[in-house]
């Protein structure tokens, strides 16, 4: 009997951009009442500056967990190549986020 055995690969990013993060997560978590709950379908993604495409160019099947001032621990992301701009993007695949109430910092799972 074969087993497939899935090895993910992850990249740690210390995300400067605090109002972009801070906008994609408002909308992607808690838009339309979701209550934190990550849209199946959302059309916003997390642009990645010309240095940092360059660092990702070639890891597509890598995971990019981002750190980030705002958030407690990290927030998971796919990376996406759009080919029309061949300009790469980040998209959050964390299912769910909570406010911290004390800190009002993110923590997602």
């Amino acid at each position: 009997m074969l087993t497939k055995i899935l090895i993910m690969k992850s990249v740690k990013l210390n995300f400067e951009n605090q109002e972009e993060l801070d906008s994609v997560i408002q909308e992607v978590y808690f838009s339309n009442h979701n209550n934190g709950r990550l849209l199946d379908i959302f059309p916003q993604k997390i642009k990645l500056s010309d240095t940092i495409q360059m660092v990702l160019d070639g890891m597509e099947d890598h995971i990019v967990k981002l750190k980030s001032s705002i958030i407690d621990g990290t927030i998971s992301c796919e990376i996406i190549h759009d080919s029309d701009s061949d300009n790469m993007y980040l998209k959050p695949i964390s299912r769910y986020c909570v406010i911290n109430e004390y800190t009002d910092k993110y923590s997602f799972y």
